[in-house]
């Protein structure tokens, strides 16, 4: 989701040229400002949805949201480091993982 926002953002960019076809340096600079500016708020945005569910949601809570968010991560990342994102010990990622599997059933 991330690159194609990002993609998105890229091709909604315009970068006007001048008539001779010389790219004129005020223009361009403020269309990178716009981009810069809408990159750094999106991940401002998103740094604080991970800090609030660190604090209010329970490891459970935060895993189905990780993996909703983030489907087929697993088998991209080790566990190791997304019990590191999740703010949890692997044990606890791995104790989570049996009993959800356990109610499911």
């Amino acid at each position: 989701m991330r690159f194609k926002v990002i993609k998105e953002v890229l091709n909604g960019l315009k970068i006007l040229n001048s008539k001779d076809g010389i790219t004129n340096p005020d223009q361009l600079d403020a269309e990178w400002m716009k981009l810069g500016k809408y990159v750094s708020e999106l991940f401002y945005i998103r740094k604080c949805e991970r800090e609030t569910s660190l604090l209010k949601n329970s490891a459970s809570e935060r895993l189905d949201l990780f993996l909703a968010s983030f489907p087929g991560i697993e088998q991209k990342v080790s566990q190791y480091h997304i019990a590191s994102y999740l703010g949890i010990k692997p044990e606890t990622l791995s104790r989570i993982k049996v009993l959800g599997n356990t109610r499911k059933s």
